[in-house]
This record gives C-alpha cells, sequence and structure tokens, in this order.
C-alpha cells in the first residue's frame, strides 16, 4: 500500500485532489507524517476549494461542503496521526459516492468534528495564556526582543505565531516550545527547531540571547 506524506492542509488537498481524479479508493493508500512536505497554497486543487467541484467519471459535479474545507483546516493540525486518512475516507464519499453523503451523525465526521473543535480550543488557549516578556537587544527596534514559551497541545504553533505577529506587529520577538521556535523581525516570520525543555524561570536574559542566535543566527546577525 503506498503511503504518501502531508504535513499540512495545502499538501494534503494537492495530493487528495490528484488521488479522487484518479478514483483511489481509501484503502489503496494511507498517510504519513514529515515536516518537510510543504505545498505552496495555491496549488490547492478545485475539489477542495468552498464553492469548487471535481467532475466523477459520470460527468456529474461533486461538492465538498465549505464546512468540511474548514473544518479540515484545523483537523490537519491535531496531533491525531490518522487524521488524513480520516479526512480522505470521508473526501470519498462526497465525491464518488453521493448516496452515501456523510452527515455529522457519522463516525467519522464525528471524529473529524471533534479534532477541529480541539484544535480550535487549544489555539484560543494558547492566545490567553502565551505571555511574552522583553528583554535587552540593542539591535532591534525599541531595544529589546520578546520572549516567551508555550506548549501546544496540537500543531499550532504556526497559527499562534500568526495571531502574535498581528498583536506584536512593531516589536521583535520570539516563541520557544517543544513544536518548533518562531521569529518575527517586525516584517517576517521565522521558524526553527524547537526544544525539549522549557528554559528555566529565572533563566538570564543572556540565556534567552544565545538561544535566539542559535536558532535564527541569519535574522539575529541583521
Amino acid at each position: 500500500m503506498p503511503r504518501l506524506i502531508s504535513t499540512n492542509f495545502d499538501s494534503f488537498a494537492t495530493q487528495a485532489g490528484v488521488l479522487l481524479t484518479g478514483g483511489v479508493h481509501p484503502a489503496s493508500v494511507s498517510w504519513d507524517v514529515d515536516p518537510g512536505s510543504a505545498v505552496p497554497p495555491n496549488e490547492v486543487p478545485p475539489v477542495l476549494a468552498p464553492k469548487g467541484g471535481v467532475q466523477r467519471r459520470a460527468g456529474r459535479s461533486a461538492v465538498v461542503p465549505a464546512s468540511f474545507v474548514k473544518a479540515s483546516e484545523y483537523v490537519v493540525r491535531h496531533r491525531d496521526d490518522d487524521r488524513f486518512d480520516v479526512l480522505y475516507r470521508l473526501l470519498w464519499r462526497f465525491v464518488h459516492e453521493a448516496a452515501h453523503r456523510p452527515t455529522r451523525d457519522d463516525p467519522d465526521m464525528h471524529r473529524v468534528l471533534l479534532m477541529a473543535h480541539a484544535v480550535r480550543r487549544n489555539i484560543h488557549k494558547l492566545k490567553m495564556q502565551t505571555r511574552l516578556r522583553a528583554i535587552p537587544e540593542a539591535s532591534l527596534p525599541g531595544g529589546a526582543l520578546l520572549v516567551g514559551w508555550c506548549e501546544p497541545a496540537h500543531r499550532v504553533l504556526e497559527p499562534l505565531a500568526q495571531w502574535l505577529a498581528k498583536q506584536h506587529a512593531g516589536a521583535c520577538w520570539m516563541l520557544l516550545s517543544p513544536q518548533g521556535s518562531a521569529y518575527w523581525d517586525t516584517a517576517l516570520l521565522h521558524y526553527a527547531a524547537g526544544l525539549d525543555a522549557a528554559p528555566a524561570r529565572d533563566a538570564a536574559d543572556e540565556d534567552w540571547t544565545r538561544r535566539w542566535h542559535a536558532l535564527f543566527p541569519l535574522a539575529a546577525a541583521k
């Protein structure tokens, strides 16, 4: 059985679109997770566009509900390793089994809705709990680098970082986590590897600065 690699909504959408068009049954494929398989958003096929559709062999158009597309964008961030398999099983039924289109009571659909809810809740919780503190850094705007730590339950570092970039648009900041690290230079977001453990609560400013230089050497050198 072939195993496809997906890490995010865009890569999954691209692969699912090809498989659905080719009539590849869910039982004939499975997904793996590999951090290095991102696909540009502009390559997302019509099958996962909210108002798009795909032509079945009979010539009829099958439209994937916008609500399912929206839920899928959260589900791909869930920690469940089977998330892509579940999503593809549902997509197959939307596209190729009109008589058995999923409903909210369907076990797979119920699972998807629960995963989407858990991810949304995790993002909201982190927005409320994540705190940044300033450490001196003369080379940066305002003479300071904001630093912080968080422990996401799901793969939500990216949406959290995007939100922080809006909240602290004019300041440089670094957010560390076991999942990964993010740095905002007031113009671009940069991502790097995560840490196994949080910096000590009484960590010296120099310790944070060393981590900044180690994780984001090019950004820190500007």
